[in-house]
């Protein structure tokens, strides 16, 4: 997928509030969502290819299988494995015994097996999918303003640091951790043109570009998230929608309270972290004028917890 650039990030953070820090502390639990829990109506298409045509995305398949053939720097590689070994082929023939084969392509004869019910099929995967799909929220900055408004609770709530790569659960083991993309053009899927050259992919290569663009990109409002996912899929389809993942405890580094947190969960989450996560450093976050972010480490010890029990 196009998200699989190696980042060079080995921690990230995961804004919540108190009453879902408990949860997670008290439990080793993270929650993973299906996309069908999400505020967001852009984010994770519900319907794939909506009113788009098969007739105009098999004219651009076949417009792209037909500049394949005439450039041979084209790339070529995504290409379901027929359309791979026809393109090598007609590069091999020269004029004039390549232009009969050329019309056959532009008349979209060797479409033959490609209709509507192939798209109608994809639809119907990616709606049983939904179901199945978990997500994992984080972000690349403990210190986002708006992010501590919105998924904080007005900066009263909490942010934990967390180290994906230190899970380690040979029955759930976690999937790779990618960036967001928040592009300024509109994605090709968006498109018939790019639907056109999804029919003709690999179904690996199908399968990888409908997660990219379905989970991994979305719109530039949103850029000021710096969102990280783990996504992966359920076997089963369950009726909530989301799945609490125990975790291991090593996963968690840090933990962040919000300016405006009240005493009694402020104090309920140092006594969690000093009985479960002696390890997790606790902060106080405030915010200073002049737009910055100013950090005040809590020392936690037994003799705190002995004070707010």
């Amino acid at each position: 997928m196009n998200t699989a650039s190696k980042h060079k990030l080995s921690k990230f953070y995961k804004y919540m509030s108190a009453e879902v820090a408990k949860k997670v502390l008290s439990t080793n639990t993270l929650r993973w969502s299906s996309p069908l829990l999400f505020n967001d109506p852009f984010d994770v298409p519900r319907e794939l290819a909506k009113d788009m045509n098969i007739a105009n995305m098999l004219a651009a398949s076949s417009k792209l299988i037909e500049e394949a053939v005439l450039n041979f720097e084209a790339e070529i590689s995504y290409l379901a494995q027929d359309f791979y070994k026809l393109v090598l082929g007609l590069r091999r023939i020269k004029y004039p015994e390549k232009e009969k084969p050329l019309h056959e392509i532009r008349e979209g004869q060797i479409f033959q097996k490609i209709d509507d019910y192939l798209l109608e099929d994809e639809r119907q995967n990616w709606y049983e999918m939904l179901p199945k799909m978990r997500i994992l929220c984080l972000s690349a900055r403990k210190n986002i303003i708006p992010m501590w408004y919105h998924y904080a609770d007005k900066y009263q709530d909490v942010v934990l640091e967390l180290n994906p790569y230190t899970h380690i659960n040979s029955e759930r083991p976690w999937p790779m951790i990618f960036p967001v993309e928040y592009p300024d053009s509109f994605p090709e899927l968006f498109t018939e043109k790019g639907w056109g050259k999804l029919l003709i992919s690999s179904p690996e290569n199908r399968l990888n570009e409908l997660i990219t663009f379905s989970t991994f990109i979305k719109k530039p409002d949103w850029r000021y998230e710096e969102e990280y996912r783990l996504v992966r899929l359920e076997e089963t389809k369950s009726f909530q929608q989301y799945s609490d993942d125990v975790f291991s405890e090593k996963i968690i580094s840090k933990i962040y309270f919000g300016p405006e947190i009240e005493p009694r969960n402020r104090e309920y989450l140092i006594k969690l972290i000093l009985e479960r996560f002696p390890h997790v450093k606790a902060y106080d976050m405030n915010f200073k004028f002049g737009w910055e972010t100013q950090l005040e480490r809590i020392i936690c010890s037994i003799y705190y917890l002995n004070d707010i029990i």
